[in-house]
């Protein structure tokens, strides 16, 4: 039985009794049930609005679930040519600097790599890894490649 009924029985008892406000007793009785139909239309307008705010949250929620589909969505574009184990930031990747879209921030602490000039072509090449140094000839025409200087 929801409160509203009870408070409505209580109401129906008081007036069969013939409760009358003229007796102290009386008025005590009819203020308790006056007050508990208060307190009733209180807690039916609080449902309400309850109702309400679990239909907003149930919006929310499939709202964000498109927004973080979306989002995932690109990612799974990013995963065809990064297998998340940072393998992308070798050779074969196009963003190997700082920009690398592909790795976390971590990978860019532990990620080196070594920058060689091209003395044919003026290239710069970039590898990471164990490497011997005198071995390394530019991709693009097959010269022996230099170490960049530093500039001091």
């Amino acid at each position: 039985m929801s409160v509203e009924k009870k408070v409505s029985y209580l109401k129906g008892l008081a007036e069969g009794l013939n409760i009358s406000a003229d007796t102290p007793e009386g008025k005590l009785l009819l203020a308790i049930v006056d007050t508990l139909q208060e307190i009733g239309d209180e807690i039916e307008g609080i449902d309400e609005e309850l109702v309400q705010l679990n239909d907003y949250v149930e919006e929310l929620d499939n709202d964000l679930m498109e927004v973080e589909e979306d989002l995932y969505e690109d990612d799974d574009e990013d995963d065809e040519w990064c297998d998340g184990d940072c393998d992308c930031c070798d050779e074969d990747c196009e963003y190997r600097d700082e920009d690398c879209e592909c790795c976390d921030d971590e990978c860019d602490e532990d990620f080196s790599y070594e920058e060689y000039e091209c003395p044919k072509c003026h290239e710069f090449v970039s590898f990471s890894g164990e490497f011997a140094p005198d071995e390394l000839v530019c991709p693009n025409c097959g010269e022996k490649l230099e170490p960049v200087k530093e500039k001091e």
